[in-house]
């Protein structure tokens, strides 16, 4: 896919047409080539790459269920819960092999960081912001980046959950920033409160927004921060935009890990 082709499938997206948002025009020459990679026929190995994480560990430690993550201390569910979300596809809400891994991983990988910050591309509802809240003890920070248009009224939703999540004592500082991450003005707000322990890249669905959103976390990451890039089976071309990143020189190393979609991990 050359640079023209990968341009015209974003931008021809219904909601980028309706959000009027053409940051994604001005491509990074880095980013350009990452493009070039994930087209090349040249041979590249993931597995040739050192070990991201101890997974091995991380499996074995304790975590609830979806059930418990997303219940708040009235029993009640927490705002970032859709109904229509427990009938979706592959039953991801309810998964054991999810969120519950999540909690696991950042409860583990927490533990070396003094205030932990994450990043995500790809808010929804507020989900992976809960189970960061839950998993992380002691005070830790979450900015998350959403369009705010793929799930109605998906922001609010976040924002109401993480407000009960602070007023039950779970020490979480949240920032919620309407808009795609291929912004300029979103990257320059990220900019300054970088470096992020923590990136979930989990936004746009395309291998040029994946690639780019890629390229923003290499950006932001801390020295010893993680990447975490979701559905990584679910859709053929991460996998295509994870080897190009890698390939490209951005991250040295990078684990594979068996959750419900698959997930890659990432470090410089």
């Amino acid at each position: 896919m050359n640079k023209l082709e990968a341009i015209q499938k974003v931008v021809s997206s219904k909601i980028r047409t309706l959000a009027h948002d053409i940051a994604i025009l001005n491509i990074p020459a880095e980013v350009e080539k990452g493009l070039q990679a994930a087209g090349s026929n040249q041979k590249f190995s993931l597995d040739a790459l050192p070990p991201s994480l101890d997974w091995d560990t991380i499996k074995n430690n304790p975590a609830p269920g979806s059930e418990e993550l997303f219940t708040n201390k009235e029993n009640k569910r927490y705002p970032c819960w859709l109904p229509g979300d427990e009938t979706l596809g592959d039953d991801w809400l309810l998964s054991s092999n999810y969120y519950p891994f999540y909690f696991r991983l950042y409860r583990h990988l927490a533990q070396k960081f003094q205030h932990p910050a994450l990043l995500e591309f790809g808010v929804r509802s507020g989900y992976s912001g809960v189970v960061f809240a839950k998993a992380v003890e002691g005070p830790k920070s979450y900015f998350g980046v959403d369009p705010n248009l793929y799930v109605a009224k998906g922001l609010e939703s976040a924002a109401a959950t993480f407000s009960q999540l602070r007023k039950e004592g779970f020490g979480l500082q949240s920032f919620l920033i309407e808009g795609f991450s291929s912004s300029e003005a979103v990257q320059k707000t990220l900019s300054f409160s970088a470096p992020f322990d923590f990136i979930h890249v989990d936004g746009e669905h395309t291998l040029l927004g994946k690639i780019l959103d890629l390229w923003i976390a290499r950006n932001l990451v801390s020295e010893n921060g993680y990447v975490l890039v979701d559905d990584f089976e679910h859709h053929g071309f991460i996998f295509e935009s994870v080897k190009a990143a890698c390939q490209s020189g951005w991250f040295s190393k990078f684990s594979y890990v068996p959750t419900k979609r698959g997930l890659a991990v990432l470090r410089v």
